[in-house]
């Protein structure tokens, strides 16, 4: 269903997130950064998330990090070694969208497990309040929480020609709307088409030597539409 996936930027999350960790770490334990990517298809309901460590303070020193466990919601991740710089844990499963929050976790050196929840929030029942209009723009409401500051939306809309237009619009929002104008619809035929939104997060974090970067990402299932001048 859908045309495209956004891929995460793993490597520049990372040394961003350890050059601020090496500024506040207090204690001589190895930097650690933490880089989470979490993507859910709402019509497919596949749910994908994958966890990736490594350990030093700067791109020059840096290597992949390994735990015993690690965990996306209290259910195991599969360990995946694509060559020694490249290693991940990756879950990819059938699922509803998780109503309490996500939580990413793995057991440390020490044995002691850490865990690092995150809060994202689905964007259900997309509806289109009229018709979708090339002179006046269309308002989009959705179920869900409205966008917080580290948070966007694409919006990708298609004609019976298969033409694609797409806005990016960025929050925060008031609410659970956004207005689409007429001059990004402009290019679309009038007639039948279908639009779905991708709903994105970014998040980053720095702690004592423990730096966080996430990306969410949730695909909407796609809604017939009815384009007029």
């Amino acid at each position: 269903m859908k045309s495209f996936y956004i891929i995460p930027f793993f490597a520049l999350f990372f040394f961003l997130g350890c050059r601020a960790d090496k500024k506040n770490s207090t204690t001589n334990d190895p930097a650690i950064s933490s880089r989470y990517y979490f993507r859910y298809l709402e019509e497919e309901k596949n749910l994908k998330t994958e966890a990736t460590f490594l350990q030093g303070d700067s791109l020059e020193n840096a290597v992949a990090k390994t735990y015993s466990g690690v965990f996306f919601n209290d259910q195991e991740m599969t360990f995946k070694k694509i060559s020694d710089a490249n290693q991940r844990y990756i879950l990819n499963i059938v699922s509803e969208f998780p109503a309490n929050g996500l939580r990413f976790s793995f057991i440390n050196d020490k044995g002691q497990k850490e865990t690092q929840p995150f809060s994202f929030s689905s964007m259900k029942n997309l509806v289109a309040k009229g018709p979708v209009s090339k002179s006046n723009g269309v308002t989009i409401t959705w179920e869900g929480e409205p966008l917080g500051p580290q948070e966007s939306v694409i919006c990708l809309f298609s004609d019976k020609n298969n033409r694609t237009t797409n806005t990016v619009l960025k929050g925060p929002t008031d609410s659970a709307l956004i207005n689409i104008p007429a001059e990004n619809l402009s290019a679309l035929t009038i007639g039948e088409g279908k639009f779905y939104f991708v709903r994105k997060s970014r998040i980053g974090k720095a702690e004592t030597n423990r730096s966080i970067s996430a990306v969410f990402e949730y695909y909407t299932s796609a809604i017939g539409i009815e384009v007029v001048k």
